[in-house]
């Protein structure tokens, strides 16, 4: 195994790898269950990500009570999305059919978390804002 003690100078992130930068997972990460964390629910968010913008709802859920993260919680970025081929059967009364309709959805790491900040620039976009990069 090798290990190696950071010395000033050295550039941590590049070191710790990207457990240190905002990013989106496939997998959950999972935190206490604080007012911060739980406040973030049913927020609207505009993810950032170069010069791609995602707009995005905030969901926090509780970890399975019977798991390994009981008490925990994590937060993900959610998006519903309508398919390409989009078939109406009725003018504007009914939803489109449920196989119509795609979920998009990444979970939040910690720093991803402590980078939120309010959207000043486009709020109708989105309460808060991720820059990923």
């Amino acid at each position: 195994m090798f290990v190696r003690t950071l010395s000033r100078g050295d550039d941590a992130a590049r070191m710790l790898g990207s457990s240190v930068n905002p990013q989106l997972s496939d997998q959950p990460t999972w935190f206490e269950p604080t007012a911060k964390i739980r406040a973030l629910d049913d927020k609207s968010v505009l993810i950032v990500d170069g010069n791609h913008e995602t707009p995005a709802t905030l969901r926090v859920e509780s970890a399975n009570p019977q798991g390994a993260h009981t008490g925990k919680c994590s937060v993900k970025a959610q998006q519903a999305m309508i398919g390409n081929n989009i078939k109406w059967t009725d003018v504007g009364t009914t939803p489109p059919p449920v196989e119509q309709i795609n979920v998009w959805e990444k979970f939040l790491n910690e720093p991803a978390i402590n980078s939120l900040r309010e959207n000043d620039e486009g709020p109708q976009f989105g309460e808060l804002v991720l820059k990923l990069s």
